[in-house]
């Protein structure tokens, strides 16, 4: 879905590098609201972005008018910090001092926000590329019928986390807020938490180190129910082979809170794929944690008196 945030109406509040304090930001200022604030009450409203891209996109699908919208939207949304749903002076002129101050500042979205494009900007656009590129109905689109409708073969592989080779709504979903955490700052929680399906399996490799002498094992952890507040999941410790060993399966509550704070990011790859992760650490203990789906460990280093105690991910279904 990268192509639903390459249009942007407002390039001076987009703009990759920060444009210049004073009163250059106040001339950008007055030509934001010069060309969104239709009835002149120094307000900038979502309604009144919309109308804009719709003028400007003239008789228009849903779908047209949201990718005419693109990151604009967003910004208004992330700018009305006090959720009125109108963007005044003073909201835009410190939205914009924080991106001028550092290059990298991702303005923040609320829940509320994220929603509110998911409808607006997401849901029409899925409807439009389903409707025009899945041919047989089948809720999933193939390389080629997302290639032919929307975009290359790196955008498919991307967004094909499973790695089946079709892609849903939902994958599209996730990949499109995927690309909105790189210009935003998300909830953490938004994305879906690993233990919020059940029937969602995962295979992790434990490997203790203590001077010489190495051990490894493997387990497989199911997520077998969820409710508002817990899920309950089961551990089969697994063979070499990866099959299950003798031992009887163990079944355990986990509570759906949000995790610590991160300390830091990175990319890794580790058997189960390439995940964005963020990084936990404490004292004598490092965690990695998928982005795309919170509480799911793809690697963890810890100490344990004189032993190092690795985990990994092998193997994900998500």
């Amino acid at each position: 879905m990268r192509f639903l945030m390459c249009t942007v109406l407002a390039l001076p509040l987009a703009a990759q590098q920060p444009a210049p304090a004073g009163p250059d930001l106040e001339a950008e200022m007055a030509e934001f609201f010069a060309r969104f604030d239709a009835d002149k009450d120094a307000k900038v409203t979502l309604a009144e972005v919309k109308q804009y891209a719709r003028d400007k996109a003239g008789y228009a699908t849903a779908a047209e008018i949201a990718m005419e919208m693109g990151e604009t939207f967003c910004l208004v949304l992330a700018a009305d910090t006090d959720d009125d749903d109108f963007v005044t002076r003073d909201e835009y002129r410190a939205l914009r001092k924080a991106r001028v101050a550092d290059a990298k500042y991702k303005p923040p979205l609320s829940r509320a926000d994220v929603e509110t494009l998911k409808k607006e900007l997401c849901a029409p656009v899925l409807e439009w590329l389903f409707e025009g590129a899945d041919a047989n109905g089948d809720g999933k689109l193939t390389a080629e019928e997302y290639e032919k409708a929307a975009g290359g073969t790196e955008e498919f592989n991307a967004a094909d986390k499973d790695g089946n080779g079709f892609l849903t709504k939902a994958e599209l979903e996730a990949d499109w807020l995927r690309e909105l955490g790189k210009t935003f700052e998300l909830p953490r929680d938004e994305a879906p938490g690993v233990y919020s399906k059940a029937g969602r399996t995962w295979v992790i490799k434990q490997t203790t180190r203590e001077g010489e002498a190495e051990s490894t094992g493997y387990s497989r952890i199911e997520v077998v129910s969820v409710d508002a507040k817990e899920a309950t999941i089961r551990t089969q410790s697994l063979d070499k082979d990866r099959k299950p060993d003798a031992s009887k399966p163990v079944e355990s509550k986990i509570s759906l809170v949000e995790s610590a704070k991160p300390t830091g990011e990175e990319t890794i790859t580790v058997a189960a794929g390439k995940f964005e992760c963020s990084i936990v650490e404490s004292e004598g203990d490092k965690r990695w944690f998928a982005r795309d789906y919170p509480g799911l460990v793809v690697k963890q280093v810890r100490k344990s008196g004189k032993a190092e105690i690795t985990t990994e991910l092998v193997e994900f279904k998500p």
